[in-house]
Formats: C-alpha cells, structure tokens, sequence
C-alpha cells in the first residue's frame, strides 16, 4: 500500500456511496500504480488478435480496443486480475461484497486509461 500513488478526491462518506469511495480510494490508486502494466498486457493483447495493426486508422484502433476488452473474457479476468492482486485483506472483502459490480467498475476505468494513452 506504500506504494500507491495518492490521489486527491475530496471525498465525503455522506455524498458517497460505499462502492463509490472504494473505487476512488483503492482502485484508482491501484489502477494509476499498475497502469504500464495493464497497458502493455491490453494492447498486447489487441495487437495480436488485429493484424493489420500498423495500418489502422484511430477510429478503428478505438474500436478493435473496445472490442478486445469488453468482449474477451480472458483479456478481461486477466486485466481485472492484476488489479485484484494489488487488494489487501480488507479490501478483498469489501470487493466481494460486489465483485460483478466492481468487476464492471475495473474494467471500464482499465478501458478509458487504454484509450486515451493508445
């Protein structure tokens, strides 16, 4: 936990939901610390099943990206997985209380990281 970045959300637990506080007190932090790697691993992954990579153009990079990480279970359960891996004891009970809904959560915030670095 050392090793997280902070980041600074003025966060209030009366304008908060639970999930809300957890997803921008733990999973952003994680999500910013792992962030080289979850990039190398997503676009790993996209490149190898586009193989006209080199020669698409941005629109359809964007969409073999969206394709490949909203569609893919095993891209996706490998890219929420190196998040997971970064959860302590307690935090990994507060994600099982909702992992579906922080599964989606994960995925979408590894989603627009991806698209606005690609």
């Amino acid at each position: 936990m050392r090793e997280r970045p902070i980041i600074p959300i003025e966060l209030s637990e009366d304008q908060h939901t639970e999930a809300e506080l957890f997803q921008n007190m733990v999973l952003r932090p994680i999500l910013k610390m792992q962030h080289p790697v979850l990039y190398a691993l997503a676009m790993n992954s996209v490149q190898n099943l586009n193989k006209n990579w080199a020669i698409m153009d941005r629109k359809k990079k964007d969409a073999a990206i969206r394709s490949v990480l909203q569609k893919d279970p095993k891209v996706k359960n490998t890219l929420i997985g190196c998040v997971l891996g970064q959860l302590n004891t307690d935090e990994l009970k507060c994600y099982l209380n909702d992992s579906k809904g922080f599964d989606k959560r994960i995925s979408q915030m590894i989603l627009e990281r991806v698209l606005s670095v690609s």
